[in-house]
């Protein structure tokens, strides 16, 4: 696959949101579209892995808004 523009790999992203990102933050909707969207960029498919980052991410920014906390 030849590509005119860098490619960005999830752990990539995940590294550069954990440097930075205040430790601790709550994953929103937001943030969960990003991973998806960065997933299926990465995919000669252009799908999600079932269970995969962006699933987790999706689940979690789904609890978040959820949460009374």
């Amino acid at each position: 696959m030849n590509c005119d523009f860098p490619s960005n790999k999830i752990s990539t992203i995940g590294q550069d949101a954990t440097m930075m990102l205040p430790r601790d933050k709550l994953v929103t909707r937001e943030d969960a579209d990003r991973f998806v969207a960065a997933e299926m960029r990465n995919n000669l498919d252009m799908t999600t892995t079932p269970g995969g980052v962006g699933a987790a991410m999706a689940a979690a920014a789904g609890r978040n808004q959820n949460s009374t906390i």
